[in-house]
């Protein structure tokens, strides 16, 4: 986790189960529908027409109720062009979560496949969750590199799950926060037949049910061991700048839904090694060979509102605890303490808690 003052300029896209989105359009149910709405970005290579960053919405069949449509990104390069500045990447910005569920950290939970036609595995999909202090200028954030698999590896076509955690300030409440979701293309430079000399390769990557919310209990979601990975840091051989506007990809982003039929995560199998050769064109040795494992991990427990409204340490109880924290509010106009929304904490309030005592 990174903390920085300067603005990030490369911020991507999505939303949470439970959240309150302030600028996110269309939230629904965790799948991608066809739509107009412009919460979501892409990065714009219009400049490079040779550069061609496709951003698609596939439908699925409507009888699969978990996924009805998914968003693909690919990007093709002409020949003379080795590398674009700027990571291909699609965002979305201003989401603002449920105050009365902060935790001490936010999971975004995702299905995803990230395949590539030459013979071996390389990251291949950049993750960056940001949480920003709008009023500070502070902002925090984590990044995940995902393992992109060869199309005819068993199990590569499969739908997986992934998550990425960001540990919150300590010293700033949760509730001033704004996030920013990124799904990037990393690039690679790899050994593939048929090309003179090791070439920069551009995973597809595929996304679907995403979820951003606050979490209670951290799962063990493995991070990608890149000891002695070459191909990394490729020269750059750029036609476009890296400050490209962004265009609207003409989807809107649907939360909810379950992400976990197939809990699973390429990762790097450290019992093999990583095989490299030199290359004559770029600054790191090219990648020949980078084995990985298909791994199970447990998953983080996200945040969920209890039934009981009056549950306000969400333990699952109304009790004396929640009294107390409604009593250590009173008077005030905290939204999660407002149980009957008259815009006060008062013996409204204090009724409703009354009213609903040991519920669970």
């Amino acid at each position: 986790m990174k903390k920085s003052r300067n603005a990030w300029a490369s911020l991507f896209v999505a939303s949470g189960t439970i959240a309150t989105v302030a600028a996110a359009d269309g939230i629904v149910d965790g799948s991608f529908d066809r739509g107009s709405a412009s919460s979501w970005t892409k990065r714009d290579y219009g400049a490079c027409p040779d550069v061609r960053f496709t951003t698609e919405i596939v439908d699925v069949d409507a009888l699969d109720s978990d996924r009805r449509a998914f968003l693909s990104m690919s990007l093709d390069l002409p020949e003379f062009l080795e590398h674009v500045q700027g990571t291909p990447s699609v965002r979305q910005d201003g989401i603002v979560l449920d105050p009365c569920l902060a935790t001490d950290f936010v999971v975004l939970r995702f299905d995803h496949r990230i395949t590539t036609e030459i013979s071996t595995a390389f990251p291949g999909l950049l993750v960056v969750v940001v949480a920003h202090h709008p009023g500070e200028s502070l902002q925090w954030e984590t990044r995940s590199l995902l393992v992109a698999v060869p199309e005819g590896r068993p199990g590569a076509g499969d739908w997986l799950t992934a998550e990425v955690i960001l540990e919150l300030p300590t010293d700033v409440a949760p509730e001033e926060l704004e996030y920013s979701i990124e799904f990037g293309l990393g690039s690679h430079s790899v050994d593939a037949p048929g090309q003179k000399d090791c070439a920069v390769v551009y995973a597809k990557a595929s996304i679907d049910q995403v979820v951003l919310d606050y979490g209670s209990h951290r799962g063990d979601a493995p991070v990608l061991n890149r000891d002695g990975l070459c191909g990394l840091n490729e020269s750059v051989l750029g036609l476009c700048d890296d400050g490209a506007p962004r265009e609207p990809i003409g989807t809107r982003l649907q939360n909810g839904g379950e992400a976990s039929r197939n809990w699973r995560h390429w990762d790097r199998d450290p019992a093999l090694s990583i095989r490299c050769q030199p290359s004559s064109q770029n600054q790191v040795d090219c990648l020949v060979d980078f084995p990985v494992l298909d791994a199970t991990y447990a998953r983080a427990t996200i945040v969920s509102p209890s039934d009981c409204k009056a549950d306000l340490d969400n333990d699952g109880l109304v009790d004396g605890r929640d009294l107390a924290l409604l009593l250590s509010r009173w008077g005030s106009v905290e939204v999660c303490y407002d149980l009957s929304g008259n815009g006060v904490v008062d013996g409204a309030d204090l009724a409703v808690l009354l009213g609903t005592w040991n519920c669970s």
